[in-house]
């Protein structure tokens, strides 16, 4: 892999300036102790940094993923995590590498915080650090993925490994999965040129 870039989504702190665009901010004077559940940071807000897992995540990054369903997780090497300004995993976006293209399986955001912008940074780092990301998105988020540039693609182009888990799924009727990719910005901006 090559190395990370520095950017806005990788290990500064983020704050939106109400346009959703993140931009950084110092929260080394941000005492969280003393703050009300009104003055609390919350949604993209809330979120220190967004950077790769490590070991000590690994718990967190496994419990989150059987409370959304997606049962128990290994192999978190190409994992980014977003943390809590008060400590703990936010999010997580696990990617899967497979002839050299970076599959998202799975991302997952805590509960609370989705439909905040979390899970748009998670992808935007993700896609910054890997290229075009492949994945199979959940019916019910086809219109989020859509929203931050997404595309559908046929199943052929989603590795086996990971279409494999809508092959095996009990649940794949109610959960109406669409696989997408997620191309890159020069991609996007042709996409658009072409349409217009």
């Amino acid at each position: 892999m090559p190395e990370m870039p520095f950017n806005s989504f990788w290990g500064i702190n983020m704050n939106t300036s109400g346009n959703g665009i993140a931009q950084t901010h110092e929260t080394d004077a941000l005492d969280l102790s003393t703050m009300t559940k009104h003055e609390m940071p919350y949604g993209i807000d809330a979120i220190a940094e967004i950077r790769m897992s490590t070991p000590a995540d690994y718990p967190d990054i496994i419990r989150m993923g059987e409370a959304a369903d997606m049962g128990t997780l290994d192999g978190f090497e190409d994992t980014l995590v977003a943390t809590h300004l008060s400590g703990g995993i936010a999010a997580f976006c696990r990617l899967r590498i497979y002839d050299g293209i970076a599959h998202v399986n799975p991302i997952v955001v805590d509960e609370s915080l989705r439909g905040h912008g979390v899970g748009a940074a998670l992808m935007k780092a993700a896609r910054e650090r890997y290229g075009e990301l492949r994945f199979v998105a959940r019916g019910y988020a086809v219109g989020f993925y859509k929203f931050i540039g997404c595309t559908p693609v046929e199943w052929d182009e989603i590795a086996p490994e990971v279409a494999s888990d809508c092959d095996d799924c009990e649940k794949r009727d109610e959960c109406q999965p669409l696989p997408m990719k997620y191309p890159i910005e020069n991609e996007e901006r042709a996409i658009a040129t072409s349409l217009d």
